[in-house]
Formats: structure tokens, C-alpha cells, sequence
């Protein structure tokens, strides 16, 4: 946890510890952090250490740099605190054997059910699926 996050949109440092969050002039600013991140932009928050380049523990720990701010629970008080939001996917050159069993599974249930299904459509092929009326439902 953090007491300073960049704001990336406003190019200012918000000190979580300060009532005023250590700038003037920006009425809101308070709501518009405390957002969930799945009604805002996730990378609206950075982590202040990357931002100043200096190395952050929670990155190096598999963390991104964007964060999220949050009440936390200290002493019996409750102090906002930035957290680093999680990284959801890493990119791997090839698929996993998990994945590959996943999509034949599909493929196979969709073919039980009297379906015509494919594991891999080029995307070309689907947008013409999309725009061929032989496609759309009657």
C-alpha cells in the first residue's frame, strides 16, 4: 500500500494522507478516485514509485503498476490506501495444454448438440459470417 499515487490524466501527485489530497482546484477528485475500477479507466491510477522511476515492491511481486484506492483499517481508523491492481493475464507464446483441451471440448459439445462448430475461424471468415444474411437468425 501506498499514501501517493499519478493521477495520468491530470499529470498531478495525489497525497492520500492530506484531507485535500495535496492539490488545489480539482473539485470531485476525491469521488473520481475512489471509483471502482470497472467504471473508469484501470490505468487512471499509476503507482508513484514507477511513475518517479524508482523500483516498486508490488510490481516486482507480479502486481501492475495501476492502482486502486481503498479504505484501509489501522488502529481503528480509516486511512485511504492506494493497492496495486492485480495483472489478470500474461501473454504466453503458446497456448496452454489447459486451453488447447478447453476449446476440443467446445468443439465437441457444440458438435453433440447438432451444432457446426471450429476451434480456430480466421477472423475475416467470422466478419463474413456477421454480414451474410444465410447466417443471422430467422
Amino acid at each position: 500500500m501506498a499514501n501517493g499515487v499519478w493521477h495520468t490524466e491530470y499529470g498531478i501527485e495525489i497525497n492520500l494522507t492530506k484531507p485535500d489530497l495535496g492539490v488545489d482546484g480539482y473539485l470531485g477528485l476525491l469521488q473520481e478516485i475512489m471509483t471502482s475500477v470497472s467504471d473508469r479507466n484501470p490505468q487512471l491510477l499509476e503507482c508513484l514509485a514507477r511513475h518517479q522511476g524508482k523500483e516498486c515492491a508490488s510490481e516486482a511481486g507480479g502486481k501492475s503498476p495501476w492502482v486502486f484506492i481503498r479504505r484501509a483499517h489501522v488502529g481503528g481508523r480509516f486511512p485511504l490506501a492506494a493497492a496495486h491492481l492485480p495483472i489478470t493475464h500474461k501473454a504466453t507464446p503458446t497456448e496452454s495444454a489447459q486451453h488447447k483441451a478447453t476449446k476440443e471440448r467446445i468443439v465437441e459439445t457444440a458438435s453433440r448438440c447438432g451444432l457446426n462448430a471450429a476451434a480456430e475461424v480466421p477472423a475475416r471468415e467470422q466478419a463474413d459470417r456477421l454480414r451474410c444474411p444465410r447466417y443471422w437468425p430467422r
